[in-house]
């Protein structure tokens, strides 16, 4: 019955009639596209609500990405991360088991002059917080910032602030200091009443 009614149909109704169609489904098209454009839109929109109220966080296990977000569930995240990337390799001389060549300067620096310390020790803070030295006399926190990529540095950042929350006695040391240890040290520690042999 169509092909009838399109071979009865002159040649300009028939272009007319195919005109029609396109037509329609080119309106068709165009709403189908602005409606999946507002849908996306919305989404994102939704997902970047979720993320300011801190209900997302930007975690991407597979690729290592993270975002810290004062967030101690991600702190405690980063600090496994850390452990499993970084293992405790080198031992000092007082039987710690350290995660770099510069820890382990430190930690025998220390045992030399004469200073017990403990080494990752729980910060006694309700965030999972873990020093990299902490020496009792003087009631002080020692941290040695020696990487620079942006998750550790962003870890870093939301550590130095839970010092400065609960008001810690904080030394910090950074890799230039790693080659005048034997000058910075001493006088970062005098600072806290601290005194070498």
């Amino acid at each position: 019955m169509m092909t009838e009614l399109w071979r009865s149909l002159p040649w300009w109704g028939k272009a007319l009639l195919v005109l029609a169609i396109l037509a329609i489904l080119g309106v068709l098209v165009y709403f189908i596209v602005k409606f999946i454009v507002l849908i996306v839109v919305l989404v994102g929109i939704g997902i970047w609500i979720l993320y300011q109220l801190g209900w997302l966080t930007r975690t991407n296990h597979r690729k290592g990405r993270y975002r810290q977000e004062d967030n101690p569930q991600n702190a405690a995240q980063y600090e496994l991360q850390y452990r499993a990337k970084y293992p405790a390799l080198y031992r000092a001389t007082d039987g710690h088991n350290v995660r770099s060549q510069p820890e382990l300067l430190i930690d025998n620096w220390l045992r030399t002059m004469g200073i017990p310390h403990d080494y990752e020790k729980k910060v006694p803070v309700e965030e999972n917080l873990l020093c990299d030295f902490y020496i009792e006399q003087g009631d002080v926190y020692i941290e040695y910032w020696g990487l620079s990529n942006p998750e550790y540095l962003r870890h870093s950042q939301w550590k130095r602030k839970i010092y400065k929350k609960y008001g810690f006695k904080l030394i910090q040391l950074y890799y230039k200091d790693i080659l005048t240890l034997d000058d910075v040290l001493p006088r970062k520690l005098r600072e806290f009443g601290i005194n070498t042999k």
